[in-house]
Protein backbone atom coordinates (compact mmCIF):
# COMPACT_ATOMS: atom_id res chain seq x y z
CA UNK A 1 0.00 0.00 0.00
CA UNK A 2 1.37 3.42 -0.95
CA UNK A 3 0.04 6.09 1.33
CA UNK A 4 -0.83 9.26 -0.47
CA UNK A 5 0.85 12.54 0.33
CA UNK A 6 -0.92 15.31 2.18
CA UNK A 7 -3.70 16.79 -0.04
CA UNK A 8 -2.76 20.38 0.82
CA UNK A 9 0.67 19.89 -0.71
CA UNK A 10 -0.19 17.44 -3.47
CA UNK A 11 0.06 19.09 -6.90
CA UNK A 12 -2.67 16.84 -8.34
CA UNK A 13 -5.31 18.03 -5.85
CA UNK A 14 -7.61 20.96 -6.55
CA UNK A 15 -7.01 22.39 -3.08
CA UNK A 16 -3.29 22.47 -3.76
CA UNK A 17 -3.40 24.13 -7.15
CA UNK A 18 -5.04 27.29 -5.83
CA UNK A 19 -2.58 28.02 -3.00
CA UNK A 20 0.38 27.17 -5.20
CA UNK A 21 -0.76 29.51 -7.96
CA UNK A 22 -1.12 32.35 -5.47
CA UNK A 23 2.26 31.43 -4.01
CA UNK A 24 3.95 31.75 -7.40
CA UNK A 25 2.20 35.06 -7.91
CA UNK A 26 3.52 36.23 -4.54
CA UNK A 27 7.08 35.46 -5.68
CA UNK A 28 6.51 37.66 -8.75
CA UNK A 29 4.98 40.45 -6.64
CA UNK A 30 8.08 40.20 -4.43
CA UNK A 31 10.15 40.91 -7.54
CA UNK A 32 7.96 43.66 -8.99
CA UNK A 33 7.35 45.76 -5.87
CA UNK A 34 10.89 47.14 -5.39
CA UNK A 35 11.24 47.75 -9.12
CA UNK A 36 8.19 50.00 -9.16
CA UNK A 37 10.07 52.40 -6.89
CA UNK A 38 13.39 52.01 -8.64
CA UNK A 39 14.72 53.51 -11.86
CA UNK A 40 15.95 50.67 -14.05
CA UNK A 41 17.79 52.83 -16.53
CA UNK A 42 21.29 51.52 -17.02
CA UNK A 43 20.79 48.62 -14.60
CA UNK A 44 20.81 45.40 -16.62
CA UNK A 45 19.76 43.26 -13.67
CA UNK A 46 16.72 45.42 -12.92
CA UNK A 47 15.78 45.52 -16.62
CA UNK A 48 16.01 41.73 -16.74
CA UNK A 49 13.65 41.46 -13.75
CA UNK A 50 11.23 43.92 -15.29
CA UNK A 51 11.17 41.83 -18.45
CA UNK A 52 10.33 38.72 -16.43
CA UNK A 53 7.56 40.59 -14.60
CA UNK A 54 6.15 41.91 -17.89
CA UNK A 55 6.03 38.44 -19.47
CA UNK A 56 4.32 37.11 -16.35
CA UNK A 57 1.70 39.88 -16.29
CA UNK A 58 1.00 39.26 -19.97
CA UNK A 59 0.37 35.57 -19.29
CA UNK A 60 3.48 34.42 -21.16
CA UNK A 61 4.40 31.96 -18.41
CA UNK A 62 6.69 29.68 -20.41
CA UNK A 63 8.69 32.64 -21.67
CA UNK A 64 8.79 34.03 -18.13
CA UNK A 65 10.04 30.68 -16.87
CA UNK A 66 12.81 30.59 -19.48
CA UNK A 67 13.78 34.14 -18.55
CA UNK A 68 13.87 33.22 -14.84
CA UNK A 69 16.24 30.34 -15.55
CA UNK A 70 18.44 32.63 -17.63
CA UNK A 71 18.46 35.28 -14.89
CA UNK A 72 19.56 32.78 -12.22
CA UNK A 73 22.36 31.60 -14.50
CA UNK A 74 23.55 35.15 -15.14
CA UNK A 75 22.99 36.60 -11.65
CA UNK A 76 23.36 33.69 -9.19
CA UNK A 77 24.16 36.04 -6.29
CA UNK A 78 21.27 38.42 -6.87
CA UNK A 79 19.07 39.16 -3.83
CA UNK A 80 16.14 38.13 -6.04
CA UNK A 81 17.53 34.67 -6.86
CA UNK A 82 15.77 32.95 -3.95
CA UNK A 83 12.36 34.27 -5.02
CA UNK A 84 12.98 33.14 -8.60
CA UNK A 85 14.23 29.70 -7.53
CA UNK A 86 11.13 29.31 -5.36
CA UNK A 87 8.86 30.36 -8.23
CA UNK A 88 10.60 28.00 -10.67
CA UNK A 89 10.36 25.17 -8.16
CA UNK A 90 6.62 25.76 -7.84
CA UNK A 91 6.17 25.93 -11.61
CA UNK A 92 8.02 22.65 -12.18
CA UNK A 93 6.10 21.03 -9.31
CA UNK A 94 2.81 22.00 -10.95
CA UNK A 95 4.11 20.32 -14.12
CA UNK A 96 5.01 17.23 -12.03
CA UNK A 97 8.63 17.66 -13.05
CA UNK A 98 9.85 16.76 -9.59
CA UNK A 99 13.61 16.50 -10.30
CA UNK A 100 13.72 20.03 -11.75
CA UNK A 101 11.50 21.37 -8.97
CA UNK A 102 13.76 19.82 -6.34
CA UNK A 103 16.82 21.23 -8.07
CA UNK A 104 15.51 24.79 -7.81
CA UNK A 105 14.20 24.37 -4.27
CA UNK A 106 17.64 23.22 -3.12
CA UNK A 107 19.21 26.37 -4.59
CA UNK A 108 17.23 28.54 -2.18
CA UNK A 109 19.59 29.98 0.43
CA UNK A 110 17.86 32.41 2.78
CA UNK A 111 16.20 31.00 5.91
CA UNK A 112 12.93 32.77 5.04
CA UNK A 113 12.59 31.14 1.64
CA UNK A 114 13.93 27.76 2.81
CA UNK A 115 11.04 27.71 5.28
CA UNK A 116 8.51 28.75 2.65
CA UNK A 117 9.44 26.01 0.17
CA UNK A 118 10.09 23.25 2.71
CA UNK A 119 6.82 21.32 2.31
CA UNK A 120 6.95 21.49 -1.47
CA UNK A 121 10.56 20.29 -1.38
CA UNK A 122 9.46 17.37 0.81
CA UNK A 123 6.68 16.67 -1.71
CA UNK A 124 9.33 16.30 -4.42
CA UNK A 125 11.32 13.84 -2.30
CA UNK A 126 8.14 11.85 -1.70
CA UNK A 127 7.14 11.73 -5.37
CA UNK A 128 10.70 10.70 -6.32
CA UNK A 129 10.55 7.98 -3.63
CA UNK A 130 13.64 9.27 -1.84
CA UNK A 131 12.20 8.03 1.42
CA UNK A 132 15.41 7.88 3.47
CA UNK A 133 16.31 11.47 2.60
CA UNK A 134 12.74 12.59 3.21
CA UNK A 135 12.72 10.98 6.67
CA UNK A 136 16.07 12.51 7.64
CA UNK A 137 15.06 15.99 6.46
CA UNK A 138 11.72 15.86 8.29
CA UNK A 139 13.26 14.51 11.48
CA UNK A 140 15.81 17.32 11.51
CA UNK A 141 13.02 19.87 10.98
CA UNK A 142 10.93 18.48 13.85
CA UNK A 143 13.86 18.78 16.22
CA UNK A 144 13.51 22.56 15.82
CA UNK A 145 9.71 22.94 15.72
CA UNK A 146 6.56 20.85 15.50
CA UNK A 147 4.52 20.69 12.31
CA UNK A 148 1.77 18.16 11.61
CA UNK A 149 2.39 18.12 7.86
CA UNK A 150 6.08 17.45 8.37
CA UNK A 151 5.18 14.71 10.85
CA UNK A 152 2.97 13.19 8.16
CA UNK A 153 5.74 13.19 5.59
CA UNK A 154 8.12 11.64 8.12
CA UNK A 155 5.63 8.91 9.02
CA UNK A 156 4.93 7.91 5.43
CA UNK A 157 8.63 8.05 4.53
CA UNK A 158 9.45 5.59 7.32
CA UNK A 159 6.43 3.47 6.45
CA UNK A 160 7.56 3.09 2.84
CA UNK A 161 11.02 2.13 4.04
CA UNK A 162 9.33 -0.58 6.11
CA UNK A 163 7.47 -1.80 3.03
CA UNK A 164 10.72 -1.95 1.06
CA UNK A 165 12.71 -3.67 3.82
CA UNK A 166 13.16 -7.44 3.92
CA UNK A 167 10.74 -9.25 6.21
CA UNK A 168 11.87 -10.55 9.59
CA UNK A 169 14.97 -8.36 9.67
CA UNK A 170 16.40 -6.12 12.38
CA UNK A 171 16.22 -3.18 9.96
CA UNK A 172 12.46 -3.63 9.56
CA UNK A 173 11.92 -3.66 13.32
CA UNK A 174 14.05 -0.54 13.80
CA UNK A 175 12.22 1.34 11.06
CA UNK A 176 8.83 0.35 12.47
CA UNK A 177 9.82 1.41 15.99
CA UNK A 178 11.12 4.70 14.61
CA UNK A 179 7.85 5.31 12.76
CA UNK A 180 5.52 4.32 15.59
CA UNK A 181 5.51 7.56 17.66
CA UNK A 182 4.80 9.65 14.56
CA UNK A 183 1.86 7.44 13.58
CA UNK A 184 0.57 7.66 17.15
CA UNK A 185 0.69 11.45 16.97
CA UNK A 186 -1.10 11.51 13.61
CA UNK A 187 -3.69 8.98 14.79
CA UNK A 188 -4.76 11.46 17.45
CA UNK A 189 -5.02 14.29 14.93
CA UNK A 190 -7.31 15.31 12.08
CA UNK A 191 -5.13 13.16 9.82
CA UNK A 192 -6.19 9.97 11.58
CA UNK A 193 -8.28 8.72 8.65
CA UNK A 194 -5.41 9.19 6.21
CA UNK A 195 -2.92 7.04 8.14
CA UNK A 196 -5.21 4.49 9.81
CA UNK A 197 -4.49 1.61 7.41
CA UNK A 198 -0.78 2.25 7.45
CA UNK A 199 -0.80 2.47 11.23
CA UNK A 200 -2.65 -0.85 11.51
CA UNK A 201 -0.12 -2.49 9.22
CA UNK A 202 2.72 -0.99 11.26
CA UNK A 203 1.18 -2.47 14.42
CA UNK A 204 1.18 -5.88 12.72
CA UNK A 205 4.87 -5.49 11.88
CA UNK A 206 5.53 -4.70 15.55
CA UNK A 207 3.32 -7.63 16.59
CA UNK A 208 0.94 -5.30 18.45
CA UNK A 209 -2.00 -7.34 17.24
CA UNK A 210 -4.60 -5.97 19.71
CA UNK A 211 -4.02 -2.42 18.47
CA UNK A 212 -3.99 -3.54 14.82
CA UNK A 213 -7.28 -5.40 15.37
CA UNK A 214 -8.84 -2.36 17.01
CA UNK A 215 -7.92 -0.14 14.06
CA UNK A 216 -9.07 -2.64 11.44
CA UNK A 217 -12.41 -3.13 13.22
CA UNK A 218 -12.88 0.64 13.36
CA UNK A 219 -12.10 0.86 9.66
CA UNK A 220 -14.67 -1.85 8.93
CA UNK A 221 -17.31 0.09 10.86
CA UNK A 222 -16.38 3.36 9.17
CA UNK A 223 -15.60 2.62 5.48
CA UNK A 224 -15.08 6.34 4.84
CA UNK A 225 -11.88 6.09 6.88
Amino acid sequence: MRLRARPEVTPQSETARKPRGSTIASWIVFLIAPLLCYSAEGDEEALFLRRIADFWQEGEYQIAKTQMEAFIGEYPNSPFSDALCAALGDLFLREKNHPNALSYYTQVQSAEFVQKVFLNRMQCLYEMQWYATLADECEAYLQKESNLHVTYFLAIALYHQCINASKETEQLSKLAERAKPYFETLFQSELSAEIAQGYAHLCCILKDYPKATEIYLNLAKNPAL
